[in-house]
C-alpha cells in the first residue's frame, strides 16, 4: 500500500472520528457548552463545519470540492432537521453558520486551482502524472503540426 493511499485512509477516518464527536455534540445534552471555549453558537457551526469540510475535501481527493461542499451542507441540513427530534432547537441560522464554514474551506481552494489554471499549472500536472504512470500523454497540436509537415 502506498504513502498517499495510507494518508487517505488516515484521514478518512479522522473524517469518521469528527463526525462522531460532532454528532455527540450536536445532538446530546451539551447545548451552550461551547461558550465554556470562548465560541459563540454560531461561531462553534462555522468551526466545525470548516474542519469537517478540509478534512472531507482531503479524505476523498479524487470527488470535486464543491461536491464534498454539497455533501457537507446536506449533512449540516440533515443534522438541524434531526436536532428538532432530540428535544434541541433547529434553526436556520445554524445552517446558515455551518454553509459559512463550508465556504471558507473550498473558496481558498478554488481560487488556488483557478490561479493554477491560469498558470498553465494544470496542464503541466498532469502531464508529470501521465509520464509517471506510463500512460501516453494526448498529442498536442504543436505535435500534430510537426507531423503534417514532415509527412
Amino acid at each position: 500500500m502506498s504513502r498517499q493511499s495510507q494518508a487517505v485512509i488516515l484521514v478518512r477516518m479522522a473524517v469518521i472520528l469528527l463526525a462522531v464527536v460532532l454528532s455527540v455534540l450536536m445532538f446530546g445534552p451539551f447545548q451552550g457548552r461551547e461558550q465554556e471555549l470562548g465560541l459563540s453558537d454560531k461561531e462553534a457551526h462555522v468551526l466545525a463545519f470548516f474542519v469537517f469540510t478540509l478534512l472531507a475535501v482531503t479524505a476523498f481527493p479524487r470527488v470535486r470540492k464543491w461536491d464534498v461542499g454539497l455533501a457537507c451542507l446536506i449533512v449540516a441540513g440533515l443534522s438541524e432537521i434531526i436536532q428538532m427530534f432530540t428535544g434541541r432547537s433547529a434553526s436556520l441560522y445554524d445552517w446558515i453558520a455551518d454553509a459559512a464554514g463550508v465556504v471558507m474551506a473550498i473558496a481558498p481552494m478554488t481560487f488556488a486551482s483557478l490561479r493554477s489554471q491560469m498558470r498553465g499549472e494544470k496542464r503541466l500536472r498532469r502531464r508529470a502524472t501521465d509520464a509517471v504512470l506510463n500512460r501516453p500523454t494526448p498529442p498536442t497540436l504543436a505535435g500534430v503540426r510537426l507531423r503534417r509537415r514532415a509527412g
